[in-house]
Protein backbone atom coordinates (compact mmCIF):
# COMPACT_ATOMS: atom_id res chain seq x y z
CA UNK A 1 0.00 0.00 0.00
CA UNK A 2 3.23 2.98 0.26
CA UNK A 3 4.51 1.72 -2.65
CA UNK A 4 2.42 2.63 -6.39
CA UNK A 5 3.74 1.92 -9.76
CA UNK A 6 3.42 4.04 -12.60
CA UNK A 7 4.76 4.01 -15.93
CA UNK A 8 5.05 6.73 -18.42
CA UNK A 9 5.99 6.55 -22.09
CA UNK A 10 9.73 7.42 -22.56
CA UNK A 11 9.73 11.75 -23.28
CA UNK A 12 13.21 13.09 -22.10
CA UNK A 13 14.42 13.27 -18.32
CA UNK A 14 13.07 16.48 -17.57
CA UNK A 15 9.11 15.64 -19.05
CA UNK A 16 9.53 12.31 -16.46
CA UNK A 17 10.92 14.22 -13.64
CA UNK A 18 7.85 16.63 -14.02
CA UNK A 19 5.06 14.06 -14.60
CA UNK A 20 6.71 12.04 -11.43
CA UNK A 21 6.45 15.12 -9.60
CA UNK A 22 2.54 15.43 -10.84
CA UNK A 23 2.09 11.32 -9.69
CA UNK A 24 3.69 11.20 -6.23
CA UNK A 25 1.75 11.35 -3.27
CA UNK A 26 4.42 12.11 -0.84
CA UNK A 27 5.58 15.26 0.98
CA UNK A 28 9.11 14.14 0.06
CA UNK A 29 10.46 13.36 -3.59
CA UNK A 30 13.85 11.46 -4.49
CA UNK A 31 14.85 10.79 -7.77
CA UNK A 32 17.62 7.84 -8.65
CA UNK A 33 19.32 7.65 -11.90
CA UNK A 34 19.84 4.85 -14.22
CA UNK A 35 23.75 4.46 -13.58
CA UNK A 36 23.34 5.85 -9.70
CA UNK A 37 23.30 3.10 -6.54
CA UNK A 38 21.49 4.49 -3.15
CA UNK A 39 23.09 3.20 0.29
CA UNK A 40 20.40 0.93 1.72
CA UNK A 41 19.84 3.50 4.39
CA UNK A 42 20.14 6.79 2.04
CA UNK A 43 16.30 7.97 2.74
CA UNK A 44 16.26 6.82 6.25
CA UNK A 45 19.49 8.61 7.48
CA UNK A 46 18.11 11.57 5.21
CA UNK A 47 14.33 11.66 6.77
CA UNK A 48 16.17 11.38 10.28
CA UNK A 49 18.40 14.58 9.36
CA UNK A 50 15.01 16.27 8.34
CA UNK A 51 13.02 15.57 11.13
CA UNK A 52 15.51 17.85 13.32
CA UNK A 53 15.75 20.31 10.61
CA UNK A 54 11.94 20.91 9.84
CA UNK A 55 12.27 23.25 7.28
CA UNK A 56 14.72 21.96 4.75
CA UNK A 57 13.56 22.09 1.19
CA UNK A 58 16.49 19.95 -0.05
CA UNK A 59 18.81 17.95 2.00
CA UNK A 60 21.77 16.11 -0.20
CA UNK A 61 24.27 14.16 0.85
CA UNK A 62 28.23 12.74 -0.44
CA UNK A 63 28.89 10.64 -3.63
CA UNK A 64 31.43 8.02 -4.44
CA UNK A 65 31.84 7.83 -8.15
CA UNK A 66 32.98 4.71 -9.50
CA UNK A 67 34.21 3.31 -12.77
CA UNK A 68 34.66 0.10 -14.27
CA UNK A 69 38.35 -0.43 -15.67
CA UNK A 70 39.64 -3.84 -17.24
CA UNK A 71 41.81 -4.22 -14.05
CA UNK A 72 38.91 -3.56 -11.86
CA UNK A 73 36.65 -1.06 -10.01
CA UNK A 74 38.34 2.35 -9.62
CA UNK A 75 36.41 4.53 -6.56
CA UNK A 76 37.38 8.18 -6.12
CA UNK A 77 37.19 9.79 -2.75
CA UNK A 78 33.82 10.76 -1.29
CA UNK A 79 32.79 14.24 -2.37
CA UNK A 80 29.79 16.76 -1.90
CA UNK A 81 26.65 15.67 -4.08
CA UNK A 82 24.06 18.92 -4.71
CA UNK A 83 22.84 16.05 -7.03
CA UNK A 84 19.12 14.38 -7.94
CA UNK A 85 20.71 10.92 -7.07
CA UNK A 86 21.63 12.22 -3.60
CA UNK A 87 18.98 13.92 -2.22
CA UNK A 88 15.53 14.65 -0.72
CA UNK A 89 13.36 17.19 -2.05
CA UNK A 90 10.36 18.80 -0.64
CA UNK A 91 7.89 18.73 -3.31
CA UNK A 92 6.25 21.94 -1.81
CA UNK A 93 9.91 23.45 -3.48
CA UNK A 94 9.55 22.47 -6.76
CA UNK A 95 6.25 23.89 -6.86
CA UNK A 96 7.51 27.10 -4.71
CA UNK A 97 10.59 27.60 -7.18
CA UNK A 98 8.97 26.50 -10.62
CA UNK A 99 9.38 23.14 -12.21
CA UNK A 100 12.78 21.90 -13.96
CA UNK A 101 13.31 23.38 -17.21
CA UNK A 102 16.99 22.93 -19.47
CA UNK A 103 17.28 20.49 -21.77
CA UNK A 104 15.06 17.15 -21.69
CA UNK A 105 18.61 14.89 -20.93
CA UNK A 106 21.26 17.35 -19.11
CA UNK A 107 21.42 20.32 -16.63
CA UNK A 108 17.42 20.21 -15.38
CA UNK A 109 18.24 19.34 -11.95
CA UNK A 110 20.63 22.15 -12.23
CA UNK A 111 18.97 24.81 -13.28
CA UNK A 112 16.25 23.88 -10.86
CA UNK A 113 19.15 24.43 -8.08
CA UNK A 114 20.24 27.68 -9.42
CA UNK A 115 17.20 29.17 -9.57
CA UNK A 116 15.72 27.74 -6.15
CA UNK A 117 19.18 29.17 -4.67
CA UNK A 118 18.26 32.36 -5.71
CA UNK A 119 15.12 32.64 -4.37
CA UNK A 120 16.05 31.22 -0.78
CA UNK A 121 16.06 27.49 -0.94
CA UNK A 122 16.40 26.09 2.45
CA UNK A 123 19.40 23.23 1.92
CA UNK A 124 21.98 21.56 3.67
CA UNK A 125 24.65 18.76 2.48
CA UNK A 126 25.24 16.02 5.18
CA UNK A 127 28.66 14.50 5.40
CA UNK A 128 27.69 11.11 5.35
CA UNK A 129 28.45 9.31 1.89
CA UNK A 130 24.73 8.46 0.72
CA UNK A 131 25.34 7.68 -3.37
CA UNK A 132 27.80 5.80 -5.46
CA UNK A 133 27.70 7.56 -9.32
CA UNK A 134 29.20 5.10 -11.80
CA UNK A 135 30.81 7.19 -14.63
CA UNK A 136 31.21 5.41 -18.04
CA UNK A 137 30.83 6.39 -21.57
CA UNK A 138 27.13 5.74 -21.58
CA UNK A 139 26.21 8.44 -19.48
CA UNK A 140 24.19 11.42 -20.80
CA UNK A 141 26.38 13.57 -19.53
CA UNK A 142 30.29 12.25 -21.03
CA UNK A 143 28.24 10.67 -24.15
CA UNK A 144 27.27 14.29 -25.14
CA UNK A 145 29.56 16.75 -22.75
CA UNK A 146 29.10 19.00 -25.29
CA UNK A 147 25.45 19.30 -24.79
CA UNK A 148 25.89 19.32 -20.98
CA UNK A 149 28.10 22.24 -21.68
CA UNK A 150 25.91 24.21 -23.45
CA UNK A 151 23.29 23.82 -20.92
CA UNK A 152 25.00 24.73 -17.85
CA UNK A 153 26.60 27.75 -19.87
CA UNK A 154 22.33 28.69 -20.43
CA UNK A 155 21.71 28.18 -17.08
CA UNK A 156 24.55 30.25 -15.71
CA UNK A 157 23.87 33.22 -18.78
CA UNK A 158 20.20 33.30 -17.33
CA UNK A 159 21.06 33.45 -13.92
CA UNK A 160 23.08 36.71 -14.52
CA UNK A 161 20.63 38.14 -16.97
CA UNK A 162 18.19 37.59 -13.24
CA UNK A 163 20.41 39.19 -11.81
CA UNK A 164 21.36 42.19 -14.05
CA UNK A 165 17.45 42.53 -14.28
CA UNK A 166 17.38 42.74 -10.48
CA UNK A 167 19.87 45.39 -9.69
CA UNK A 168 18.68 48.68 -8.70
Amino acid sequence: GRIRYAEQPHAGIRVGREWLVQEARGEWLAFLGADDIWYADKTARQLAVIAGEPDLEFLHGHMIRFRDEPTGRVFHPPEPAPLVSASLLRRSAVEKYGGFSGSDDVGEFFDWMVRARERGLRERCMPETVVWRRVHGGNIGVRDREAEQRSYLHTVRAALARRRNAAP
